[in-house]
Parts: C-alpha cells; sequence; structure tokens
C-alpha cells in the first residue's frame, strides 16, 4: 500500500504534536508516582537490603541497582529496591526478608 501525500502530512503532524505531548504526561506521571511512593534514602536501603553503607554504594557506581537523585543524594523506590532484590546481584536477601525487613522500619 502506498502513502499519499496527505497520508504522509497527517503523519508527521501526528509525530510532532506526539512528540511534544508524550514527555509531558510522562514527566507529570513521573512527578506523581514520586509524590504518592516512599523515597528511601541509602541509610534505610541498606537496612532494608541488610547489606552495608560500602556494598551498596558499590552496586551504586556498577549501575546494578537503579535509584533517583533527591537533591545530590541517591533515593530509591520501592520498585528500585524489588527490581534489584528479583535481579539476583545481591544473593543475601530474599523478596520476604525485604518485606519483612518495610515493616520493621
Amino acid at each position: 500500500m502506498e502513502l499519499k501525500i496527505s497520508d504522509e502530512l497527517i503523519i508527521k503532524t501526528i509525530k510532532g504534536h506526539l512528540e511534544s505531548v508524550v514527555p509531558d504526561i510522562l514527566d507529570q506521571r513521573l512527578s506523581q508516582e514520586l509524590q504518592t511512593k516512599k523515597v528511601y534514602n541509602i541509610k534505610e536501603a541498606c537496612q532494608l537490603l541488610n547489606m552495608s553503607f560500602n556494598t551498596l554504594k558499590k552496586f551504586l557506581l556498577e549501575g546494578k541497582i537503579n535509584h533517583t537523585m533527591t537533591g545530590s543524594k541517591p533515593g530509591f523506590t520501592e520498585a528500585n529496591l524489588i527490581e534489584f532484590v528479583r535481579s539476583g546481584a545481591w544473593s543475601r536477601i530474599s523478596l520476604s526478608e525485604f518485606n519483612k525487613n518495610k515493616s520493621n522500619l
């Protein structure tokens, strides 16, 4: 099927509109997610994961754990920590232990 010139113009217009609208929607969703979810500091993340500060710092530098910068310090959402536990990079904790630590925090 060949595209007509008018179809191409419509597609370009839609793409241009999406490129300007989608980032705004994503920014709004991200800010809403961060406002509704707790962001753990590095000390709390260490307690939740049963690891030392230096070990967590090592994983951060290696890029093995996702984080969100809060000011100049890393912050961790529950989703970041759960993803890290599921990845198996730190085998000394299971998801059930993580949840138990979370309830004790």
